[in-house]
């Protein structure tokens, strides 16, 4: 881990759109709380979007690897 940069990524999963060959991911960034896109390939804050599934992203990060999912609805 580099300085004080958090080991995961201060995103939180909030949608995805996971079309072949390029996956979209849109995450809120937890300290700002503004929305982030990133393609596949793209950055945000040192971690590149490698993955994307319906509700699951995956970045990384040098050697980390981060998936971040959309958490499920509460039930009823």
């Amino acid at each position: 881990m580099r300085g004080n940069e958090p080991n995961r990524p201060l995103l939180a999963l909030v949608g995805t759109v996971a079309a072949a060959p390029e996956g979209i991911a849109i995450f809120q960034d937890e300290k700002s709380k503004g929305i982030v896109r990133l393609r596949m390939g793209e950055s945000h804050s040192g971690w590149m979007l490698t993955a994307v599934k319906a509700r699951e992203a995956t970045l990384l990060r040098g050697r980390e690897t981060a998936v971040l999912v959309i958490p499920s609805p509460p039930a009823h």
